[in-house]
């Protein structure tokens, strides 16, 4: 359910102070995330601009934190729809492409053609787990 929304900017430096910290005071900034790119997104647009934001104002170490959580978590359940701007991104910001590259993924989370895709733009980086036969 989605309570009052914060803007990006300052839920993206919310999340990440309670990435470094683990103070319980900010633990509603990981809840609203997750609410906006897991659970109440209808609307890609407001995921897409929160991971791009978490992405922008991460420092080198919670970079594969947001890969791993907000990143990856749009692209399995966007990455469809999204793919041209993931791929637009990647060629164009090499700490996104870091951050793609950092997410796990596995033989038929996503329809073979936008893994394949995925893959690409991460030059490589992202290696699909499982075996395409499973």
């Amino acid at each position: 359910m989605v309570r009052g929304r914060r803007p990006v900017a300052e839920l993206a430096a919310a999340y990440l102070k309670h990435h470094r910290t683990k103070a319980d005071k900010d633990f509603w900034a990981f809840d609203e995330v997750q609410e906006r790119v897991v659970f109440d997104a209808p609307d890609p647009e407001d995921a897409w601009s929160l991971v791009n934001a978490l992405i922008a104002a991460a420092d080198e170490e919670a970079l594969g934190y947001v890969a791993a959580g907000p990143l990856e978590n749009f692209v399995r359940r966007f990455a469809p729809e999204m793919i041209g701007r993931i791929e637009e991104s990647s060629r164009r910001d090499p700490k996104f492409r870091a951050a793609l590259g950092a997410i796990w993924l596995s033989h038929g989370d996503l329809p073979p053609a936008i893994l394949e895709r995925l893959v690409r733009a991460s030059n490589g980086q992202i290696r699909p787990l499982g075996s395409r036969d499973a």
